[in-house]
């Protein structure tokens, strides 16, 4: 299966968010880590998916200063958690500065993960990519 599907919540004054129910089938054993997106948000991802994903960032090239700058921001900011037991998740204070979230948030299934938005960036990233057009955009795919 995919992460799929948007939903709208918020996150509480002590940082919690109720991850949506819809979601919570993909994550392996409730387990999550947090990241900070190259976009304006949190990705959200979890089990074969992540290790995947975190295998790609430990291979990069240590040679390159650049690459070691973006892999040590990356994991240094990344929040490694797992829902409670009334599916909340934690999402760090620096998390939510970097996704400019302060109390509502939307979830979005992003395929192999999912990611967390303030619904004003997001729906300025909606409004560009309207401007473009669906059908322009999907032309860019490899598919």
């Amino acid at each position: 299966m995919a992460f799929t599907g948007k939903y709208h919540h918020t996150i509480d004054s002590k940082g919690r968010l109720i991850f949506p129910s819809r979601l919570r089938d993909e994550l392996e054993e409730n387990q999550t880590v947090l990241m900070p997106s190259p976009d304006p948000c949190i990705e959200v991802w979890s089990g074969e998916k992540w290790r995947d994903y975190e295998a790609t960032l430990i291979g990069q090239r240590k040679s390159d200063s650049a690459k070691r700058t973006v892999v040590r921001e990356l994991f240094g900011a990344a929040h490694k958690d797992k829902l409670d037991s009334q599916g909340r998740i934690s999402v760090t204070q620096e998390l939510r500065d970097h996704a400019g979230i302060t109390r509502d948030v939307v979830i979005v299934g992003a395929g192999d993960h999912a990611e967390i938005w303030s619904p004003e960036r997001l729906a300025e990233r909606q409004g560009l990519a309207r401007e473009v057009g669906l059908s322009n955009l999907f032309e860019g795919l490899d598919i």
